[in-house]
């Protein structure tokens, strides 16, 4: 796959819009045959579409589009199930409407703070670049070993081109 910001952007999104399929569909099956099938399937479903991925590298568009579609839709609903499990485990419908408010909470929380921890630690682990020295540092301009240049007369080949 072509490294560019809108191949990453579309498998994002898509990976993004495909649980929207699949999730639904797993829940009905979770409601009909209870919760181990659905979130079983769904693991093995997910785990394969992952580990082909990983396998096969990310250098087929399609191939990349498919593993994320399979890996999206078949995400298992394990929130969902989480969630329709308090009332059976909880003592008191306090306690059940406390658990869906910390359970909400948390979850804001999590779609606030990692992209931001996401941003964040891409922008920490980025390769530094040398300073250039015509570029202002934070303590004035940075030394150079050679003098400033003149811009090359119109027509002129760029020194790289030169021959010495």
């Amino acid at each position: 796959m072509a490294c560019t910001t809108a191949a990453a952007s579309a498998t994002v999104a898509e990976d993004g819009l495909c649980p929207s399929l699949g999730l639904p569909l797993l829940g009905r099956l979770a409601d009909r045959r209870g919760l181990p099938l659905p979130c079983h399937l769904g693991a093995v479903l997910v785990a394969a579409a992952l580990s082909a991925l990983a396998l096969a590298g990310t250098a087929s568009l399609p191939f990349t589009a498919l593993c994320v579609a399979v890996a999206g839709a078949g995400c298992p609903p394990l929130e969902g199930s989480l969630r329709s499990l308090y009332p059976a485990v909880l003592p008191d419908a306090a306690h059940v409407r406390t658990a869906y408010t910390l359970d909400s909470f948390t979850q804001q929380i999590v779609y606030v703070a990692g992209p931001a921890l996401a941003v964040a630690t891409a922008t920490l682990r980025r390769p530094r670049r040398r300073p250039s020295p015509w570029r202002p540092q934070p303590l004035g301009p940075a030394p150079s070993s050679s003098p400033p240049r003149a811009p090359p007369e119109p027509g002129a080949p760029w020194p790289a081109a030169r021959t010495r």
